[in-house]
C-alpha cells in the first residue's frame, strides 16, 4: 500500500506546484487551440498486438516513416514561423524505459 500512496503524494505535490500555472495553460488553449476539444473527444487509436514487446517491435519498424512525417511538420511549421524549441526526432523508448510508468 505504501506504493499506491507514494504515487498519491506525488499526484497531489503535483498537483499543488502546477495550480497557479492552471489559468495560464487555460488561456493558451483558447488562444492557440480553440479546436483542440474536437481533436481530444475523437476515437484514440489502439493496437492489436498480443505482447508488449510486439508493441515496441512494431513501434521500431515504423521509426522511419515517423521521423518522415514529423520532418513534414517541422517544415510546415517553419514556412509559417511556428518556433520549434526542440525536435527530438522519432524514438522509441528502450524496454527497460518502457516500464517506468
Amino acid at each position: 500500500n505504501s506504493f499506491l500512496e507514494n504515487i498519491i503524494l506525488i499526484e497531489n505535490l503535483f498537483n499543488s506546484l502546477y495550480a497557479p500555472f492552471k489559468k495560464q495553460q487555460e488561456q493558451a488553449r483558447a488562444e492557440f487551440a480553440k479546436n483542440i476539444e474536437k481533436y481530444e473527444n475523437r476515437v484514440k487509436c489502439t493496437s492489436n498486438v498480443s505482447s508488449f514487446v510486439e508493441l515496441i517491435f512494431s513501434g521500431q519498424t515504423h521509426l522511419s516513416s515517423f521521423q518522415t512525417w514529423l520532418d513534414k511538420v517541422e517544415k510546415q511549421c517553419q514556412t509559417q514561423n511556428v518556433k520549434i524549441k526542440h525536435n527530438s526526432g522519432a524514438k522509441v523508448k528502450k524496454i527497460e524505459r518502457a516500464f517506468y510508468k
